[in-house]
């Protein structure tokens, strides 16, 4: 079903207004949307996969906004540098546990089917996942309050994953540094205390 408000001169702009409202009401009953308008009619709730060791921050929402699976392929047109620890100017940060980091991407991308919200207020760094000594961080360097899905932070840690991982001196892994968006905004993956 397609709706389309036609102008007319002689008809009064709240005419037009009462029509866009009747469609996008009829649109958002079941059974009377086309196929390609992709309205989600049920949400199902997802078993939590939080690590026992996961400390939920406080900027992360509970909303589920719709993201197409072009938004996720676009990540890597997105982002533009990956620093790995030690970077300049960045030599008190530390390399977490690979085998933590892991376990927070696993949070990013499956909490609430892959479309849980993380968010940073503006000129701000927040740690949006902690687990095992292993921080990954949301910076915001807008001046506006950013809001991204928390899947593609998990592509951003995985980035420095695939780029920046060591293995120390008695042999563990360990992963450190900074990923950065076009959208200036970066993601920093490094020790913490949790």
């Amino acid at each position: 079903m397609k709706c389309l408000a036609l102008h007319f001169l002689s008809r009064p702009l709240l005419l037009t207004v009462a029509i866009l409202l009747i469609c996008e009401t009829a649109l958002s009953l079941p059974g009377l949307h086309s196929p390609d308008t992709h309205l989600s009619l049920v949400e199902k709730d997802v078993p939590s996969t939080t690590p026992s060791s996961f400390e939920a921050p406080s900027n992360i929402s509970n909303t589920s906004p719709v993201f197409s699976t072009l938004d996720k392929a676009s990540v890597d047109r997105h982002m533009t540098d990956v620093n790995c620890l030690e970077a300049t100017g960045q030599t008190s940060w530390g390399r977490a546990p690979l085998d933590a980091i892991h376990d927070g991407i696993k949070y990013l991308r499956t909490s609430q089917g892959g479309n849980m919200v993380c968010g940073a207020p503006p000129h701000t760094c927040v740690r949006i996942s902690c687990s095992w000594h292993g921080g990954i961080h949301l910076c915001n360097n807008n001046s506006y309050h950013l809001r991204k899905n928390c899947f593609y932070i998990a592509d951003y840690a995985q980035a420095l994953v695939d780029k920046c991982t060591y293995k120390d001196v008695v042999g563990q892994n360990s992963v450190g540094g900074q990923a950065w968006d076009i959208e200036n905004w970066n993601v920093i993956v490094k020790v913490e205390k949790c």
